[in-house]
């Protein structure tokens, strides 16, 4: 089983990842990418010089560009365990609509897609807080347009099977995310 997360920056996929790591699915992050990229060629992890990478990469690879790049790594994961069997693995960070039509080609049922979210004011204020690349109201409206217009994520969303709204605490959404999995085993076991 794979679930691959979408949803805008401060929607709480960091969240869910932790919450299904502790149910035994191995992480794998989109944005890996740019942050190892970025080390490679010495420059600081910011917004604009994550924006830029990001630019650059679909530029060279087209919008399946991640998809593309995590491919092996997933792959991987997956060989690793017991040839595949049972394998679980979250994808954190699914953007483009292209990056989705990648997967289910490569992955098919396999593949479950996730949206989580939550209003803009209350992703800005959890964003703000953020301890590790903090961004400030701007920054978050900027990305919103960017990730809705240009990597067209809100068709990403509208593709998605299941739906998580993040408003709540972490108790909450824990319970959301024990429900989804139930549906989603549910559905497999069809």
């Amino acid at each position: 089983m794979i679930i691959a997360l979408v949803g805008l920056p401060g929607s709480g996929k960091g969240a869910v990842v932790k919450i299904l790591e502790k149910k035994g699915f191995s992480k794998i992050r989109f944005g890996d990418i740019t942050d190892i990229e970025l080390k490679k060629r010495g420059l600081e992890i910011t917004e604009h010089n994550e924006k830029s990478l990001r630019e650059e990469l679909r530029k060279t690879y087209g919008m399946s560009a991640y998809a593309q790049l995590l491919l092996p790594l997933i792959d991987e994961k997956i060989a690793s365990k017991t040839k595949g069997k049972g394998q679980k693995i979250v994808l954190d960070g699914l953007r483009s609509y292209e990056e989705l039509i990648l997967l289910k080609k490569q992955f098919g049922k396999d593949l479950k897609v996730v949206v989580i979210y939550a209003p803009q004011t209350l992703r800005i204020k959890r964003l703000s807080k953020r301890a590790t690349r903090p961004l400030t109201e701007q920054e978050v409206k900027a990305r919103d347009y960017n990730e809705l217009t240009v990597l067209n994520v809100r068709k990403t969303m509208k593709h998605s099977e299941y739906r998580i709204k993040n408003i709540g605490d972490l108790r909450c959404l824990n319970r959301k995310v024990g429900k989804m999995l139930v549906k989603i085993n549910q559905q497999i076991t069809r």
